[in-house]
C-alpha cells in the first residue's frame, strides 16, 4: 500500500511539474507574440498617449490657474471711485470687503459736506482684503473766506437765493415782508450782524436780506362799535386789541362834557379791516378863539377872559408905536380847556429915544438903559467919562447926545463930575 502511494504521488508530481514548464512556455511565447503585434500595428496609439498627455498637462494648468484666480478674486476687490459720494457709502462698502477705512477732513467749496474728496487708492485698482484706504472727506467751504457782497436793490430775490446757495452762505437768510410802498418783490434793506459790515463780511457772517411782499390785504371783518358813552381808554383799547390805526383829536364843544366823544369817522356797524384809519373827536370842553391882537392895545390885549397873555414891546424903526408886531398863535385859532392858553403878544415901542439925563444921579444910568432900551430889543449901551466940575460928585454933567432919535444899536458917552 506504502508503495502504490508512493508511486502515485512521484508520478503525480512529475507530471505536474512538466505541465508548469508548458504553461511558462505558452505564456512567453504568446507575450512575444503581443510585443511583436504592438510594435506593429499601434503608430496612432503614440500619437493618441501624447495627446492625452498634452490635454493632461492643459487641464492641470487650467485648474491651477482657476484655482489661483479663484483666490485671488476672493482676497482682492476692485477699488471704486468714491469721489463726490458720501462717506457712509464708502464706509459701507469698506465694511463688505473688511477694508479699514481712516479719514481726513479738509475745507473745499465744490465736494458737499461729508463727502468725499479724493482717496488714497487709484479707481480700479485691486486692493487687498484687510488692507487700509484713507477717504479725504470735505468740511464744506471755509467759514473765515471773505465774501464779497453784490449790490442786492439790482437783484431779483430769486437771484440773491441762488447766490447764497452757491456762496454757501449758511447764516444769511431771504426774509419777506410787507410794504405799503415798494412794489411785491424788491429789495427793501440788508440787517448783517452787529460789528459786521460790507467790508469785512465773511462766509461765517449772520445776517438778514428784507425783501417787499407788497401791501398786506385784510378782510374786512370788523364791526365799527357806537363810540359814544365811551373813555378814552376804552377806544384806545379796542383799537390796539382790533389792530386799527386811531387818531384821537381834542375838540372844543359847546355842548358835549369834557372827555367824551363828540363824534367818529366810521359810522357804527360798519365794517372794517386792520390798519384801516378811524379818528374819534372827544370834547376837550368849550373852546377859546385867540383874537386879532392888532385891533385890541396893549391895555386890551392883557384882558382876553381864560388867555394868559403876556405884553412885550419892542424897538422898531418901520412900525409906529403901539401897533401889532406879532402873535405867538394866530388869530381865529381855536383852543380848548386841555390846551396852553398861554400866548404872548408883542407891540411896537417905536423909535429910540434918548432924553438929556444932566442932573441925574451916575447910579441910575444901569437901571434906565436896561430898562428904556435893551429890555425892548435896541442894543444902546452908555460909557462914563469923569470930568472935574463945580456938580456934586456922581452927578450928569452932560452927554455927546441927548433929546434925539436913536438907531438900534448906539453907544452914548455921559459925562460924570468927580466933585471938584
Amino acid at each position: 500500500m506504502s508503495d502504490f502511494l508512493s508511486n502515485f504521488d512521484s508520478n503525480k508530481m512529475e507530471k505536474n511539474s512538466d505541465n508548469v514548464v508548458e504553461e511558462k512556455q505558452r505564456r512567453v511565447s504568446q507575450n512575444k507574440k503581443y510585443e511583436n503585434e504592438e510594435t506593429e500595428l499601434d503608430p496612432e496609439y503614440l500619437k493618441k498617449k501624447k495627446r492625452q498627455k498634452l490635454i493632461l498637462i492643459l487641464l492641470t494648468i487650467v485648474l491651477l490657474a482657476v484655482s489661483g484666480l479663484t483666490y485671488y478674486q476672493v482676497s482682492y476687490v476692485t477699488m471704486p471711485n468714491f469721489k463726490g459720494k458720501s462717506l457712509s457709502d464708502a464706509q459701507k462698502w469698506a465694511t463688505q470687503y473688511k477694508i479699514k477705512v481712516s479719514t481726513e477732513d479738509e475745507f473745499n467749496e465744490k465736494i458737499e459736506v461729508n463727502s468725499i474728496i479724493k482717496q488714497s487708492k487709484k479707481e480700479k485698482k485691486k486692493i487687498k482684503k484687510g488692507s487700509s484706504v484713507t477717504f479725504f472727506v470735505s468740511k464744506g467751504a471755509n467759514p473765515d473766506d471773505k465774501i464779497t457782497l453784490p449790490n442786492f436793490k439790482e437783484m431779483k430775490q430769486s437771484d440773491v437765493e441762488k447766490w447764497i446757495k452757491k456762496e454757501q452762505l449758511e447764516s444769511m437768510v431771504v426774509v419777506d415782508e410787507y410794504s405799503e410802498t415798494a412794489p411785491k418783490g424788491s429789495f427793501l434793506r440788508e440787517e448783517l450782524s452787529e460789528g459786521v459790515d460790507r467790508e469785512n463780511f465773511s462766509r461765517k457772517d449772520s445776517g438778514k436780506l428784507i425783501f417787499s411782499k407788497g401791501k398786506e390785504v385784510y378782510q374786512k371783518d370788523i364791526s365799527v362799535p357806537d363810540f359814544k358813552g365811551k373813555t378814552q381808554l376804552e377806544i384806545e383799547n379796542w383799537a390796539k386789541k382790533n389792530e386799527v390805526e386811531l387818531e384821537i383829536k381834542k375838540v372844543s364843544s359847546e355842548s358835549i362834557p369834557l372827555g367824551q366823544v363828540v363824534e367818529q369817522s366810521i359810522k357804527e356797524k360798519e365794517k372794517i379791516a386792520k390798519k384801516t384809519k378811524l379818528t374819534v373827536n372827544i370834547s376837550a370842553g368849550k373852546g377859546v378863539k385867540v383874537p386879532n391882537f392888532a385891533n385890541l392895545t396893549k391895555e386890551n390885549a392883557m384882558t382876553q377872559g381864560k388867555l394868559q397873555v403876556t405884553v412885550e414891546e419892542r424897538f422898531n424903526l418901520d412900525i409906529p408905536y403901539g401897533e401889532l408886531l406879532s402873535q405867538s398863535l394866530e388869530a381865529e385859532t381855536e383852543l380848548t380847556e386841555e390846551d396852553d392858553l398861554s400866548i404872548k403878544v408883542m407891540y411896537s415901542a417905536g423909535k429910540p429915544y434918548l432924553k438929556d439925563l444932566s442932573g441925574q444921579n451916575e447910579g441910575e444910568l444901569q437901571k434906565y438903559f436896561y430898562d428904556k432900551f435893551r429890555s425892548k430889543g435896541a442894543n444902546i449901551y452908555y460909557v462914563v467919562n469923569y470930568v472935574n466940575s463945580d456938580a456934586p460928585k456922581g452927578e450928569i454933567v452932560s452927554m455927546d447926545t441927548s433929546n434925539t432919535f436913536l438907531p438900534l444899536e448906539y453907544t452914548v458917552t455921559v459925562n460924570v463930575s468927580l466933585g471938584y
